[in-house]
């Protein structure tokens, strides 16, 4: 067997023309049912980065969340109001730092997510 990584980085010089010649049908349904996962495979981390997050999580220095972040208070660090992904209930999390994880962005500036407009509007965040 192939290694799933080598199939995805071989993908890589033809994806620009592959998109281009898909039909907006084709483009839907990938956008609808695989970008998630597309993402997640090609824009992977590296192994050493990897690593590290890995060691920090299981020492308690990052915790993961599976969420949609709702709010976000300045304080001594930041007061993060989450919406669980699986249980939909709202939880508030201190936090020294936050790391949007959800995919890849070109400029925050010009974002539709309101929580990441007003962190960039009051100098919170920047591009």
């Amino acid at each position: 067997g192939v290694d799933w990584r080598d199939v995805v980085d071989g993908l890589r010089p033809f994806n620009q023309k592959i998109w281009q010649n898909w039909p907006a049908s084709a483009k839907r349904r990938f956008v609808e049912h695989t970008k998630a996962w597309w993402d997640i495979h090609r824009h992977r981390m590296a192994p050493e980065v990897y690593a590290r997050v890995t060691e920090a999580v299981q020492s308690g220095r990052i915790r993961p969340i599976a969420g949609r972040v709702v709010g976000v208070t300045p304080g001594d660090g930041f007061a993060v109001e989450v919406q669980s992904r699986h249980t939909q209930r709202l939880e508030t999390f201190d936090a020294a730092r936050i790391y949007d994880c959800s995919g890849i962005v070109r400029d925050i500036s010009t974002s539709s997510n309101s929580v990441v407009r007003s962190l960039v509007d009051r100098g919170l965040a920047r591009p």
